[in-house]
Formats: structure tokens, sequence, C-alpha cells
């Protein structure tokens, strides 16, 4: 039996990936904060570290239960929420937090 859907399961950083990315981030987060985590993530994270983390973290959701964010990504995030990131433009970054970075 195929499930559905299956076929549409990004498979590197591309348009459908960040289109994921950024609903779920968006959900408590501001936009230029969500781009700005989705553009260093796809900088300076491998593929493979941020889909184990997604597939993880939807793991944890379903299962009500909190997981580790890996350092790389976590560096992302850091960078954005203190307004380091090259992406900032000289313009303020958002501070809002996130225990999640997808939805």
């Amino acid at each position: 039996m195929v499930v559905a859907g299956c076929a549409d399961v990004p498979t590197n950083y591309n348009e459908m990936a960040e289109e994921n990315f950024m609903v779920g981030c968006e959900d408590g987060s501001s936009a230029d904060y969500c781009t700005c985590v989705w553009d260093e993530l796809e900088s300076t994270v491998p593929w493979d570290e941020f889909s184990k983390f997604d597939k993880d973290q939807q793991t944890a959701d379903e299962e009500n239960r909190e997981i580790k964010i890996p350092a790389g990504i976590q560096e992302a995030i850091d960078k954005c929420l203190d307004g380091s990131s090259d992406d900032s433009n000289g313009s303020s970054t958002s501070t809002e937090q996130t225990t999640t970075t997808l939805g």
C-alpha cells in the first residue's frame, strides 16, 4: 500500500522544503526571523542533519516529548535571534524565542 503524500517529502533544501519550514516557523515567529533561520540552515547545516531533526521533531510532537536541538541548528537560530546573521541587512532582527523550528 502506498501512503499518499510520500512523494511530496523534500529530499534536499528546495522550494518545497522551504515552504514547509516557513509554514511551521511563521506559526509562532515573524516572517523575517523565519527567513533568516532558513537561510542560515541552508548555508550551514547539511540536509541530512536538518531532515533527521525535522523527522525527530515531528515524532516528538506526536508523542508529546521534547528533543534536543542539534548544535548546528541551534547556531542558526541563535544568529537570527541576536541579529548577527549576514542576512540581517542592517535591520533589527526579531528576538522571538521558539522551542521548535518546524511545524
